[in-house]
């Protein structure tokens, strides 16, 4: 039986569970199910994310409002959410057989799971080991088909939380092109090109760290480049004006995906310092550029893909010194780049982290449950 797959988000937005989750649908649509997207806030006009070919995008409320993952007390939120579920019943109940739904941190759309009726099912999907990814597992992983983890770490503390959901790890994957990328030219005479791309935000991300590490190797021959959005960025920007206006950074802000993947394939390096991550996918997409990544330890699964791999640096989470180190032996040694670059995209290629590999796990996921339905 051919399977039906609904992802819901909030509104589009620059975030790795967008990501991921356009990637998934791709996937699961090559596979032979019939995917779509519904979204409470259609804005995918300002949304840099670029939609699999065949996949319909439908709106649930026609104006902006639900940007939370959690539903509103006010009665104008509650009427509001009310409208956007019963629209989301009528999609589902227009499908010809079974229904999974992936939330894409529709938090406050699906919830509660009951009301989609006993053809449907919910496939829950945790992607960090924050309080609210693991706060959606209490409240409604009883009610789910599976829990899904994107990595080992998320999945402990899922178990210690909530050991009744038994969750199963299935890492973020990403397109990989079957042969390498071109090798960069690594002469001294020119810069290292740095990219870091994503949410820009402060709590989780540390970008605030790209600040001081752009001014701590001042002294080396390095260009930085920055892509994304979040709540953080335009103090982010006002930081780093001076730096902007003199060339040594290039502020691309939010930019399409393929914008993006065509910033690491050209760069030499990567940068994340975040607190906490489930599987980074800009790390993922970099690294299926040949672009080495200098990640830190609050990456999780990336860090530990990265470690595998031998194909980048992991430092210290807040370790502004081991990062300038790393780039001071990098200026010195550029010969030792090329190596990493084409291990990097072999780790992609030929590892768990590609599209092909997680659509097949969440394929076989989601056809176990309509067997047993059956």
């Amino acid at each position: 039986m051919k399977p039906n797959i609904i992802f819901t988000f909030p509104r589009w937005e620059v975030s790795g569970v967008t990501a991921v989750n356009l990637d998934l649908a791709a996937a699961l649509r090559d596979l032979g199910a019939d995917c779509m997207f519904a979204v409470d806030n259609e804005n995918h006009a300002a949304c840099p994310y670029e939609l699999p070919s065949g996949i319909p995008c439908h709106g649930l409320s026609g104006q902006a409002g639900l940007e939370r993952f959690i539903p509103s007390n006010t009665i104008k939120a509650g009427i509001r959410l009310k409208r956007s579920q019963t629209r989301l019943r009528q999609l589902i109940s227009k499908a010809n057989g079974p229904v999974v739904l992936i939330p894409g941190y529709a938090f406050a759309l699906t919830t509660p799971v009951e009301p989609w009726g006993n053809r449907t099912g919910m496939l829950g999907v945790i992607h960090a080991d924050d309080e609210v990814n693991i706060g959606f597992a209490l409240g409604q992983g009883r009610n789910w088909i599976r829990c899904v983890c994107v990595s080992n770490r998320v999945a402990r503390c899922v178990k210690e939380s909530a050991p009744w959901l038994d969750p199963v790890v299935v890492p973020n994957g990403v397109p990989c092109n079957s042969q390498p990328p071109p090798l960069r030219i690594h002469d001294s005479g020119r810069p290292l090109r740095i990219v870091s791309a994503g949410r820009l935000e402060q709590k989780q991300k540390r970008i605030f760290d790209l600040v001081e590490l752009i001014g701590m190797t001042g002294h080396l021959p390095i260009h930085w480049e920055i892509a994304g959005e979040g709540p953080d960025g335009a103090v982010l920007r006002e930081r780093l004006e001076g730096r902007i206006q003199a060339g040594t950074v290039t502020w691309h802000g939010a930019i399409r995906r393929t914008a993006v993947r065509d910033l690491f394939r050209r760069a030499d390096l990567m940068i994340m310092t975040s607190v906490f991550e489930g599987m980074p996918m800009g790390l993922l997409e970099a690294m299926s550029e040949g672009c080495v990544p200098l990640v830190s330890e609050g990456c999780d699964a990336g860090a530990d893909l990265v470690r595998g791999s031998k194909a980048g640096f992991v430092l210290p989470t807040g370790g502004l010194e081991q990062f300038v180190q790393t780039l001071e032996m990098l200026v010195r040694d550029r010969e030792r780049l090329p190596i990493l670059s084409r291990g990097a995209w072999s780790a992609i290629k030929n590892g768990p982290n590609n599209a092909g590999a997680m659509g097949a796990a969440y394929y076989s996921i989601i056809m176990e449950w309509i067997g047993n339905r059956r």
